[in-house]
C-alpha cells in the first residue's frame, strides 16, 4: 500500500504543476455555493460508506476504495481549474505545496475511514513526505529569489543521500533493537557479508497491521535497517535472516542507482510520446498557447506520468524485487527461509493469494524461487538480462530524440513557455 500512496501523492503533485485555472463567468456566490455542496456530498457520502463497508465483500470494498480514490483526484482537478483554486493558492504562496495540502484534505479522510490506516503507517507516510516537501520548498526559494547554479542537481541528490535519511528516521515510530540475541545474529550476518549500517531499528506498529522489513538511506554512514515489530513476532531466526539477505541483495545489485536511470529516464519518455502524439497532428501545435491545447497538454502530463510510473519504472521494481529474492537464494544457499517467511507474511496479511505491481505477488515469488532453485546457474543471467532491457530501453528513448531533433526542441519551447 506504501507504494501505491506515494504514487498517488506524485500524481497530486504533478496536477498541482500542471493544471491550468478556467477563466468562467460565473458568479462568485453561485461557485462558492457548488463547491460547499461538493465539500458535504463528498464527505457525507464518505461517512456513509465507512459505516457500511464491513458488510460488503472484498472485491466490492476494492471497488469502493478505488472509486473514491478516483473521485478525490477529479474533485482536486476541479477545485484547482473550474474553482479557480490555483490562482487563490498562488497568491498566498509560489510553487505546489499548497495544493498538494488541499489534495489531502481528499485524501487522508479516505485513507482513514475506508482503509482504516493506522497511526504507525500514517508516520511513516508523513517522514517519506516531509523531505520531498522540503526539497519543493528549497527548489520554490530558489526561484522565488531568482537564484540558478549549475550545482543544483548535485544538490538534490546530496540531500537525498544526507538529509532525507535523517528527517524519515526522526519522523518514522522506530526504536533501536535491543534484544541481544536477535542484535548479535543480524551484526554477525553484515559483518559476514560486509555490510554496514548505522543502526537497526524496530517498527512499532500495535495496531498489527505492518509487516515489513527494508533500508533508509544509501551509504553506511546514514544508513539504516529496520524491521517491523509485527514481522519479528512471526519469524524464526533463519527466516530473518532470508529476510536480510534479501535486503543484502537490493544494495550489492546497486538497485538504487538502476531506479535512479529508470526516473532519468522519465523526461526523455515524455518528449518521445509528446513527439508520437503531436507529430501527426502538428497543425495543433501553432495554437499551442490556446486554453484548450494547455488543458491538453497538463493532462497528458499527467496521463503519461502515471503510466510510467505505474508500468514501466513498476515493471524494473518488480525486476530488482525479484533478483532481491535470488540473492538471498544466493548467500543462504537455501529458498526456504525466504519461502516461509513468504508464506507467514502471507497468511498474517491475508494477502498471499493477492497480485502485486511493484513486488509480485507472494505466492507469485514463492513459485519463482521454487524454481530458481532448480535452474541456479541462470541468476547471472537473470542479472544481466535486467541491466541490458533498461540499457536498451534508454537507448531506444535517445535515438528517437535525436531522429526527431527538430520537433524535440519545438516541444522543449513549449514546455518552457508553459
Amino acid at each position: 500500500m506504501l507504494y501505491e500512496d506515494l504514487l498517488f501523492l506524485w500524481l497530486a503533485f504533478l496536477i498541482g504543476e500542471f493544471s491550468p485555472s478556467l477563466s468562467l463567468s460565473f458568479s462568485s456566490f453561485f461557485l462558492l455555493f457548488l463547491f460547499f455542496l461538493k465539500e458535504v456530498l463528498f464527505f457525507l457520502s464518505l461517512f456513509y460508506l465507512s459505516k457500511k463497508i464491513s458488510l460488503f465483500s472484498e472485491r466490492s470494498t476494492t471497488f469502493f476504495k478505488n472509486i473514491f480514490l478516483l473521485i478525490s483526484f477529479l474533485l482536486f482537478f476541479l477545485d484547482l481549474t473550474f474553482f479557480q483554486f490555483n490562482k487563490v493558492l498562488h497568491q498566498i504562496y509560489y510553487g505546489s505545496i499548497l495544493s498538494l495540502f488541499w489534495f489531502l484534505h481528499y485524501f487522508l479522510p479516505i485513507k482513514i475511514f475506508l482503509f482504516r490506516i493506522s497511526k504507525a503507517y500514517f508516520r511513516i507516510i508523513v517522514g517519506l513526505f516531509i523531505p520531498f516537501l522540503f526539497l519543493i520548498m528549497v527548489r520554490d526559494t530558489l526561484e522565488i529569489l531568482e537564484l540558478k547554479f549549475e550545482g543544483d542537481f548535485i544538490l538534490g541528490f546530496l540531500f537525498i543521500l544526507f538529509i532525507a535519511p535523517f528527517f524519515i528516521v526522526k519522523t518514522w515510530p522506530l526504536k533501536p533493537l535491543r534484544d541481544p540475541f536477535l542484535r548479535k545474529l543480524i551484526l554477525e550476518f553484515l559483518s559476514l557479508h560486509r555490510v554496514k549500517f548505522k543502526e537497526i531499528y524496530i517498527i512499532h506498529d500495535k495496531e498489527k497491521k505492518f509487516f515489513t522489513a527494508g533500508i533508509v538511506g544509501l551509504i553506511p554512514p546514514f544508513r539504516y535497517l529496520f524491521f517491523s515489530n509485527n514481522l519479528l513476532e512471526i519469524l524464526e531466526p533463519e527466516e530473518i535472516l532470508g529476510v536480510l539477505a534479501h535486503e543484502i541483495g537490493h544494495i550489492k545489485k546497486r538497485h538504487f542507482f538502476w531506479l535512479l536511470l529508470v526516473l532519468f529516464n522519465f523526461p526523455f519518455f515524455l518528449l518521445v510520446s509528446f513527439i508520437f502524439i503531436f507529430y501527426p497532428l502538428s497543425y495543433l501545435i501553432k495554437f499551442y498557447n490556446s486554453l484548450i491545447l494547455e488543458i491538453l497538454i497538463a493532462f497528458l502530463f499527467i496521463i503519461l506520468s502515471l503510466l510510467y510510473l505505474r508500468y514501466v519504472f513498476a515493471y524494473f521494481l518488480r525486476q530488482f524485487e525479484r533478483e532481491a529474492d535470488l540473492y538471498s537464494l544466493y548467500l543462504l544457499r537455501d529458498e526456504r527461509p525466504l519461502i516461509i517467511a513468504l508464506l507467514k507474511i502471507g497468511e498474517a496479511t491475508k494477502q498471499l493469494y493477492k497480485k502485486s505491481w511493484h513486488h509480485y505477488g507472494i505466492l507469485e515469488r514463492i513459485e519463482f524461487l521454487n524454481k530458481a532453485k532448480k535452474e541456479f546457474p541462470f541468476l547471472k543471467n537473470f542479472t544481466k538480462k535486467i541491466k541490458i532491457l533498461l540499457l536498451i530501453w534508454i537507448f531506444i528513448n535517445l535515438a528517437v530524440i535525436f531522429f526527431f531533433r527538430n520537433s524535440t526542441f519545438y516541444f522543449l519551447k513549449i514546455f518552457i513557455n508553459f
